[in-house]
């Protein structure tokens, strides 16, 4: 599978505005952001694992605490790799055993009613 964070990202961006919200204006410089064995994706996943440790999360702390990671979390990898980050919602996908975790869809999100104040 080859997948794409950028048209993935760019999907987001498409259903954040469906949803009622404020999207940023976004514009990819390069394709850096792929999976597959990508050095970019590597220092993402080992910089997140290491602020999970030591704040001593697991993945499944993550549950409403989401912004508290970004919050902690974004400044981390924009330096690592001299990129910016923006807040999204979804989940994780497990592309070794193809299965998504915390998955939480636009329909579920619909019904939450949720709309920026």
């Amino acid at each position: 599978m080859n997948y794409s964070y950028q048209k993935e990202f760019q999907e987001t961006l498409k259903r954040t505005e469906r949803l009622g919200f404020a999207t940023p204006t976004w514009e990819f410089k390069n394709l850096s952001l792929y999976s597959n064995n990508n050095k970019t994706v590597k220092i993402i996943c080992a910089t997140f694992n290491r602020f999970l440790k030591s704040h001593g999360m697991s993945y499944e702390d993550l549950v409403g605490n989401c912004i508290f990671v970004h919050n902690g979390i974004s400044e981390l990898i924009a330096s690592k790799i001299s990129c910016n980050s923006v807040v999204t919602i979804g989940w994780f996908y497990d592309e070794t055993i193809d299965k998504s975790s915390y998955e939480f869809t636009e329909e579920e999100f619909q019904i939450l009613n949720i709309k920026d104040p």
